[in-house]
């Protein structure tokens, strides 16, 4: 099975504040399966200013409009992945990129909203099935 993981998962330091979200239960999960991990917040840069989606906007925490630089990183790994090839993407919950049902609500208070991740939502329109992590 071919999987599409949220880097962070894996280890990689490409959160907001440049800290990964390693889950060890899943990596194990995942052990004799091919994994793709990405993360289209990378292309921002690392260490960032946090982000949210705001009125269907990706807005960091300074105000500044991020949401077309998130476009093209999306875009990038979609065009470098190959999509026909994914069986399952396992992404991270509640991020403005990866959430996949529930996301921050933009105002940064920590709230949650029904809703989807910019990439979440690309991959989702794409017919790939995807699985939240905490």
């Amino acid at each position: 099975m071919k999987i599409l993981i949220s880097a962070c998962l894996c280890k990689e330091r490409c959160r907001y504040d440049g800290r990964d979200c390693f889950r060890k239960e899943v990596m194990d999960l995942l052990a004799g399966h091919e994994i793709v991990p990405v993360c289209p917040e990378a292309y921002l840069g690392i260490p960032r200013s946090p982000c949210e989606i705001l009125n269907g906007r990706l807005i960091d925490k300074n105000g500044e409009d991020l949401t077309e630089s998130m476009q093209e990183s999306i875009t990038k790994i979609l065009n470098e992945v190959h999509l026909e090839s994914i069986d399952l993407a396992i992404l991270k919950a509640r991020s403005p990129t990866c959430g996949y049902g529930w996301i921050f609500d933009g105002n940064f208070k920590n709230r949650l909203i029904y809703g989807y991740g910019m990439f979440a939502k690309a991959l989702a329109d794409r017919g790939i099935r995807i699985l939240e992590v905490d």
